[in-house]
């Protein structure tokens, strides 16, 4: 038997993340992690955590310094972010979590995967900083449009 109550939310604080989970979330669902973008929090989600919690275990985080989770111990650096992030995954999720992040948020992402942190699938919106690898052939034909361009 599932269980199905909206709106009835706990605040889980864990010495990484504020986190305000469904008391009754189904172990049977896949999960969503939504992580926020700078000067934001969890509540940029709030939408689409109510849309996805019927088919997905929805998990909106602050991340550390806004939010629910102000309390920063020393200043954080991306680095910080993605281990914080690497922490509550293997803590919080039992199967590998789809991620959807806006901008920050993106970056906090793809700082952790380089670190190896493991997910299903990856969502990212509005990615800020995310730059492509260097390429000779994509540099070269930019030297040569820039070149010629008129």
């Amino acid at each position: 038997m599932q269980l199905s109550i909206k709106r009835s939310f706990s605040i889980v604080k864990t010495g990484v993340f504020s986190a305000k989970d469904n008391c009754f979330s189904s172990t049977n669902k896949p999960i969503i992690i939504f992580l926020h973008g700078y000067h934001c929090d969890r509540r940029v989600f709030i939408r689409q955590k109510e849309y996805f919690s019927t088919w997905y275990d929805c998990k909106d985080i602050d991340l550390k310094g806004f939010g629910d989770n102000r309390f920063m111990p020393k200043p954080y650096s991306l680095d910080d972010y993605a281990d914080d992030l690497i922490l509550y995954v293997k803590d919080n999720c039992k199967s590998l979590p789809i991620i959807v992040a806006h901008s920050f948020g993106a970056r906090v992402v793809v700082k952790a995967l380089d670190k190896g942190l493991k997910i299903s699938k990856l969502v990212l919106t509005g990615s800020a900083g995310l730059m492509p690898r260097f390429n000779v052939k994509r540099f070269a034909k930019k030297v040569v449009f820039k070149t010629f361009k008129g």
